[in-house]
């Protein structure tokens, strides 16, 4: 199976699973979030993961969300990069947007 036909796959389940996510949350409006799982830059097969928008990465050492078009520039230059520059960033181990 060539590697576009596994991304129009995946892609073709993802819109299925947004639209289903948004029948959901008309009966549970709470539910505001889709997880797409996890996102690794440098693997082309995911990368369609971050055309949606909006789109945000989990920066792991502050558990803080930061918007993927902030994410790409670091990422681009090396394979982990800390997103949130404050010193104090995620110190309450809470979740939290920047």
């Amino acid at each position: 199976m060539l590697l576009a036909d596994i991304v129009s796959a995946e892609t073709s389940l993802f819109s299925r699973e947004v639209a289903f996510t948004g029948q959901l949350q008309k009966q549970s409006p709470k539910l505001c979030y889709y997880y797409l799982g996890f996102y690794i830059h440098s693997c082309p097969k995911m990368r369609y993961k971050g055309q949606y928008q909006p789109s945000d990465l989990l920066y792991p050492e502050t558990y803080v969300f930061v918007p993927i078009e902030h994410c790409i520039p670091s990422l681009e230059q090396t394979h982990y990069a800390r997103f949130n520059q404050e010193p104090d960033a995620g110190t309450e181990h809470g979740i939290s947007y920047v």
